[in-house]
């Protein structure tokens, strides 16, 4: 039982290592754990960089349209007609 899953991590930690770029060069799993984890979140901080960057441009765009967009109820920096004022 303790021998099938010793080979069950093995393996595992073997296909691991194929995936990971220069992971086969570590011996220790202590090393090559750590290596797979630094990669890992390499990958997740490559994924949410360009979410980053759309969302902040989503929202400079949303706030210049909003800037542009004219209030009708009462825009204050809009010449008042004479039947406007009181």
């Amino acid at each position: 039982m303790i021998n099938v899953r010793r080979e069950k991590i093995s393996e595992r930690m073997k296909y691991l290592q194929d995936l990971v770029p220069g992971c086969n060069k570590i011996t220790d799993k202590a090393g090559m754990l750590n290596e797979i984890i630094n990669y890992v979140q390499s990958l997740q901080r490559q994924v949410e960089e360009p979410k980053e960057k759309k969302k902040k441009q989503v929202l400079s765009t949303g706030c210049q349209a909003q800037a542009k967009k004219p209030n009708s109820k009462h825009d204050p920096f809009q010449k008042r007609s004479d039947h406007d004022q009181i």
